[in-house]
């Protein structure tokens, strides 16, 4: 199978703190994408997100998990994480919160999981077959109603250093030779249209989405980071 290839940005948006992070790593033929968006309602945001980022780092590097492993890898980093984060709250008398989405690409298959409103999608082609739903009270009425939406909602449900829920949800998608991964936080995504997203799958139109999406986001433009990963 052909190799797989990233592309990666981040930017500060016109916040006055970048708390928005992420990481990409490869071991043992498996990589590893890591988006997570800190809460910038709570103090500690950014720390919360770059301590999710060096501890899946450091995790996954440690030993990196076997395919029939990736539940167990994901189950078990989200409770030291969470774990991590509370504790630091605790010491330093703050509230480090963040989201996460983060991917584990095996050979042929990939597995996901995440919290809060950081997304992940997946495109074949020109087209999104899927998208993680938000953790937010916005979207839970929604689905109670059965009404779908993809609209921005700030009011999380779940997250790191926050609530967690009672069990992770971990997903899979095989990896064919069009499609396209695309972990983001809401800075990224909730700018622009699914169709703009997409376009990420020729690795030269980066820069200029990426700029599309810190302009859509006007004065107010929030933290925007994405990674995307295809086959070569």
């Amino acid at each position: 199978m052909p190799p797989l290839n990233y592309i990666a940005k981040s930017d500060i948006g016109m916040r006055p703190r970048q708390e928005d992070c992420f990481c990409v790593c490869k071991a043992c033929g498996v990589l590893m994408a890591v988006v997570c968006d800190g809460l910038g309602g709570h103090s500690g945001g950014g720390v919360a997100s770059d301590t999710v980022c060096q501890m899946a780092q450091k995790f996954f590097l440690n030993e990196p998990p076997a395919e029939k492993n990736a539940e167990g890898f994901f189950k078990n980093l989200i409770k030291k994480t969470n774990a991590a984060l509370v504790e630091i709250g605790r010491r330093t008398l703050t509230s480090p919160m963040t989201t996460v989405a983060i991917c584990l690409f095996f050979e042929k298959n990939a597995y996901f999981t995440h919290l809060g409103d950081s997304r992940l999608y997946i495109f074949e082609g020109d087209k999104m077959v899927f998208h993680t739903k938000d953790h937010t009270a916005l979207q839970e009425k929604l689905d109670s109603l059965g009404v779908k939406s993809s609209r921005h909602s700030n009011v999380l449900t779940k997250c790191l250093g926050g609530h967690v829920g009672r069990s992770i949800e971990v997903s899979s998608a095989e990896i064919g030779e069009n499609t396209l991964f695309v972990l983001c936080s809401d800075g990224f995504w909730d700018n622009l249209k699914t169709s703009e997203i997409a376009r990420l799958r020729d690795f030269s139109l980066a820069d200029k989405i990426f700029a599309s999406a810190l302009q859509n986001g006007g004065a107010a433009c929030d933290n925007a980071t994405f990674v995307a990963v295809k086959r070569a």
